[in-house]
């Protein structure tokens, strides 16, 4: 297979390469060279302990609990839209409906 290196130095590594190698994302890597080849090596992972992994569930838990939204109360996907962003000024509505395609 080949790719194509950036300019910063990246390469990416093809998906069935990964695949093979076991390599994802946010795994560290061993990068080796010789003078004519440079290779990748999918370091051990340490496990996590239980003690780790429980905090690491806390984290995400408080995390999706706190971007959390009860529709049940008649909010409705437009009402929890409109209150996360910024509000437009009269000019910019008008603007963005005049620009719309109309279906």
């Amino acid at each position: 297979m080949q790719t194509t290196m950036t300019v910063k130095g990246q390469v990416t590594v093809p998906k069935a390469m990964r695949e093979l190698a076991g390599i994802r994302p946010g795994m560290r890597v061993e990068v080796s060279a010789t003078d004519t080849s440079v290779t990748l090596r999918a370091l051990p992972q340490a496990a996590m302990t239980d003690a780790e992994q429980a905090a690491r569930v806390a984290e995400i838990m408080t995390a999706m609990d706190a971007d959390a939204v009860d529709f049940r109360d008649g909010l409705t996907t437009d009402d929890y839209m409109a209150s996360i962003r910024e509000p437009l000024e009269p000019f910019e509505i008008e603007a963005w409906e005049t620009q719309r395609p109309l279906v």
